[in-house]
């Protein structure tokens, strides 16, 4: 008895798990799932991108009207097939069709459609999707009552009519996976380059590198060369011309500052000396850089310019060329003193009429430094100033071939007003900004 009552009880929790699980697979949602691919993920333009996609309906009702109801941005469906029943129509006949792919699918039933895009304008790689839509049509709820009359003296009659069913709609994107399509040009290069350029390529690099090598090892031999003869000269022309020209330059700046009109007179005239002189015999100024030159023949007409105010028709032009004619470019000042100045209490000659000559109209032509208590007129600031520039220019020059013999250049340095009046110069002479500023670049400021 016990066992029978056992065996009952069993059999009774077995049907209630039973139905308990039917009634949750009942329950569970339903899904309509698609899966795609392309063929092709790489196209040229105006190509055919085949594709595929699955389309299963996993719904306990029928499916209507599945449509493509949007295509990839900028691609163009050329063909579409459908299996079952296959079918294919071309891109009139979907157009015309509204882009319906099938009137109908049954409950759990499946399609494979597959089909051909037309590439779109070159893009770069991006996911593709196709946005599917269906209809499923939906039982109504409830019944609508109709009363009708039969006749005037008659009972009413109600009549009960069945609603039409709903449709509701739905869609679904399908992954149709990475494209990237090319211009034909490039897809000509990228297809071709490895067939034609790739056998060239090693033996063309080669080429050119071995041209480049010999190009610079040519140049290198020949700048080697000349600089090897021009070497020599540089440094006989700073010797003989620059150095002292410097020197010069800068003894007649100190002096006129100091208000010493003696030794001030002497350095004007071994500047125009030496001048003179480096003109006669090399033309001017030839240094290893043009920027150099074009800076010390700025300063040098600017000074030039101060000296002599008229030009030419200054009437200390011709006494000062004379009598710097007589003035060795090796005299010291001791020297020029011992041959040429006589003193007298106050009074200062010279032995020599031609610069006794100059010496009466130094004083009054050439800008002078002025008393403590006066002012500085601005034609002797720019003459101090201009004078400055003009040695510090040739300084540098003097140096700049020795580049490579001395482990470390010493930096030129100078004022501050002086290397800004030299940048203006060098921008006045249309000397470009990079090459302004490499010039400059090792000056320091004191």
């Amino acid at each position: 008895m016990v066992r029978i009552f056992a065996r009952a009880a069993f059999v009774m929790a077995l049907v209630c798990v039973t139905a308990g699980s039917s009634g949750a697979a009942e329950s569970a949602p339903a899904e309509v799932s698609a899966t795609g691919k392309l063929s092709a993920h790489l196209s040229v333009v105006n190509d055919l991108v085949p594709f595929t996609f699955t389309f299963h309906n996993g719904t306990a009702n029928e499916l209507h009207d599945l449509s493509i109801a949007n295509l990839p941005a900028e691609y163009k469906l050329h063909d579409l097939c459908v299996n079952p029943p296959q079918t294919c129509q071309n891109a009139d006949q979907l157009k015309a069709a509204a882009y319906k792919v099938a009137a109908s699918i049954p409950a759990g039933g499946s399609l494979v459609i597959w089909g051909n895009l037309t590439a779109s304008p070159p893009h770069k790689p991006r996911t593709l999707f196709l946005v599917l839509q269906w209809g499923i049509q939906v039982a109504a709820t409830k019944a609508e009552t109709v009363k009708k009359l039969a006749g005037r003296n008659s009972t009413n009659e109600e009549t009960t009519t069945p609603k039409p069913p709903t449709t509701i709609y739905s869609s679904l994107a399908v992954d149709l996976g990475d494209s990237e399509v090319q211009s034909g040009r490039w897809a000509w290069v990228t297809d071709y380059s490895s067939v034609l350029l790739l056998p060239f390529a090693i033996p063309g690099v080669l080429l050119a590198c071995t041209y480049l090598f010999n190009l610079f090892a040519s140049w290198s031999a020949r700048r080697a060369e000349i600089w090897k003869q021009m070497l020599p000269a540089s440094h006989a022309y700073s010797t003989k011309f620059y150095v002292p020209m410097s020197s010069a330059a800068d003894g007649l700046c100190g002096e006129l500052e100091k208000s010493d009109p003696e030794v001030a007179f002497f350095f004007f005239l071994l500047l125009i000396r030496i001048v003179l002189d480096s003109i006669a015999e090399i033309g001017g100024f030839y240094f290893k850089d043009h920027r150099g030159e074009n800076l010390a023949n700025e300063c040098w007409s600017r000074i030039w310019g101060l000296f002599f105010p008229e030009g030419r028709k200054s009437e200390i032009y011709v006494p000062s060329y004379a009598a710097a004619q007589s003035v060795d470019p090796k005299f010291t000042y001791e020297d020029f003193k011992r041959r040429y100045l006589m003193r007298s209490g106050a009074q200062i000659t010279f032995a020599d009429f031609e610069i006794q000559r100059c010496w009466e109209l130094f004083s009054t032509h050439i800008p002078k430094a002025p008393a403590a208590e006066v002012k500085a007129s601005g034609n002797f600031e720019r003459l101090i100033l201009l004078l400055q520039a003009f040695s510090t220019t040739l300084d540098c020059e003097v140096n700049r071939p020795y580049k490579y013999w001395y482990t470390a250049l010493v930096p030129v340095k100078v004022k501050k007003k002086v290397l800004t009046l030299l940048k203006e110069m060098a921008k006045a002479q249309k000397i470009n900004w990079w090459k302004r500023y490499t010039y400059f670049r090792g000056w320091k400021v004191n």
